[in-house]
């Protein structure tokens, strides 16, 4: 896991550079996007797919793509 924000919203890493946001809906963990990265940092805008664009609205993931970009920087550079 790279982060979580709150209770059930998580940014994990999926491997060969891509990093996927996952919610807890109904009691499953349900992808809601997908970001390559690169050794320092996100290499691409969010790729929000249907569930995410149906879930969140317009402003939520505005700010939680800031988020991810955030987060994916800290944890490529490690623990400090």
């Amino acid at each position: 896991m790279i982060a979580s924000w709150g209770a059930g919203l998580r940014l994990v890493d999926r491997g060969a550079g891509i990093a996927a946001v996952l919610m807890l809906r109904e009691g499953f963990w349900r992808e809601l996007a997908r970001v390559p990265y690169g050794s320092y940092a996100a290499t691409s805008t969010v790729q929000w797919n249907d569930t995410g664009l149906g879930t969140l609205e317009q402003y939520r993931r505005d700010a939680l793509d800031t988020k991810i970009y955030s987060e994916i920087v800290q944890w490529l550079r490690g623990p400090r």
